[in-house]
């Protein structure tokens, strides 16, 4: 029951981390409230591994390298490596993660690889997405764009709008697989998963007319759901908007804020 219990908070918080089977869509805090729960009452390795993943690349949770090293350190501690190798998938994702990252082991991002690809093999859309990012980056493997496309493609299916935003941003990004179109239409279906890095994105095509007609209002609108949640780029380029008034009445109060 307890196991039940464990996996099931867990797997809860990759849904609303990844907006899978989530009509929701994205949303960090509740993935971060999951992780947590799994982690400190049921000690589930995996979720101490998913909490540091969000202290590094978070939008909406503090960014904390250290916090991240830690929890990487205790979930080692408490068995991670002996579940990956039950065959647990998500622990091998998680493994894999941890070799990527280098925290509490040596980078190694070829063995990183070889969990990878183990998880995948249970069509794990996290795996996959993993794997399409080394080959994106040439980490670990030759860089090669037509496999990051492909592993991508087969995580983007599954509905992980993360890997359908990094899709979109190699149709959007490199001169060999430029294909506005679909850059376009793969950042609108991670948009309405609530996913931030989509939305930006998406409010950028429209506010340069790349794949879409121009449309300062639709910009706007995206690069305002991304804003909401702690985007970066999303709020620079919304002040920018407001204040030079570029389709919009120059507006230097909602400029500042």
């Amino acid at each position: 029951q307890e196991k039940m219990e464990k996996e099931n908070t867990f797997l809860k918080g990759i849904s609303f981390l990844y907006g899978l089977n989530n009509s929701e869509g994205v949303d960090e805090k509740k993935a971060n409230e999951l992780f947590e729960k799994s982690w400190k009452e049921y000690r589930y390795p995996p979720a101490g591994v998913f909490l540091a993943r969000l202290h590094l690349y978070g939008q909406e949770i503090t960014r904390n390298e250290k916090k991240a090293n830690e929890l990487c350190l205790e979930a080692l501690e408490n068995g991670l490596e002996l579940i990956s190798n039950k065959g647990d998938s998500m622990a091998q994702v998680s493994l894999g993660m941890i070799y990527v990252w280098g925290f509490g082991v040596t980078k190694n991002p070829s063995k990183a690889m070889e969990l990878f690809q183990l998880s995948a093999k249970e069509n794990n859309s996290v795996a996959q997405g993993w794997i399409a990012f080394l080959y994106q980056n040439g980490n670990g493997v030759p860089k090669d764009l037509e496999q990051a496309i492909k592993w991508y493609k087969m995580s983007a299916e599954q509905n992980n709008c993360i890997s359908q935003s990094n899709l979109g941003w190699i149709y959007l990004n490199s001169p060999e697989h430029q294909n506005f179109v679909l850059a376009f239409e793969w950042n609108k279906k991670s948009s309405s998963f609530n996913y931030s890095g989509a939305q930006f994105n998406l409010g950028w095509m429209y506010d340069c007319g790349i794949g879409v007609e121009r449309n300062v209002n639709e910009a706007i609108h995206w690069y305002t759901e991304a804003a909401k949640r702690n985007y970066a780029s999303a709020q620079f380029n919304l002040g920018v908007t407001y204040d030079l008034g570029d389709g919009v009445e120059v507006d230097h109060e909602n400029a500042i804020k």
